[in-house]
């Protein structure tokens, strides 16, 4: 068994060359972290302008929504744009549609037979989210009700 010990690259050197070494690392550090702080910056501002132009984009389709083609360009605006957000709960998107479709349901439930449908599609959303990926009840019970209430 061998008890050579291992050495440090750095005990041969003289302070002065530890010293040099030291400036070259700074200078190093230095450079990154100026590059990182503007780019940073940038990054940051660009996001913030990004989404006060889609939050503006959204009140004007929101107030166009009683049109039907505004509201298909809507939901495809939000189908294209939705990735590019990387935090929605940032937004408080995470409250707003529960708000939003709750508001739908509220005028939706004043027609007739509608409170039948209400409740078919809670059924139906109940029963899939223990075995449904995220999203797919939702989906699987507006169809529902789309086509109780079509018929």
């Amino acid at each position: 068994m061998s008890t050579d010990t291992i050495q440090s690259p750095l005990a041969g050197l003289t302070p002065e060359q530890l010293e040099e070494l030291g400036r070259e690392f700074d200078a190093i550090h230095d450079e990154v972290f100026d590059e990182l702080g503007d780019r940073d910056r940038r990054y940051i501002t660009s996001m913030i302008e990004m989404h006060r132009r889609l939050a503006v984009m959204a009140r004007v389709l929101l107030l166009a929504s009683r049109f039907k083609p505004a509201w298909v360009l809507g939901t495809i605006v939000g189908v294209l744009a939705g990735g590019v957000i990387a935090d929605p709960s940032s937004l408080g998107l995470d409250a707003v549609f529960p708000a939003f479709f709750l508001g739908l349901l509220v005028v939706e439930v004043q027609r007739p037979g509608a409170r039948l449908v209400c409740a078919l599609s809670v059924v139906i959303a109940l029963a899939l989210i223990p075995v449904a990926p995220p999203g797919v009840p939702i989906i699987a019970s507006a169809l529902a009700a789309l086509a109780v209430l079509r018929r």
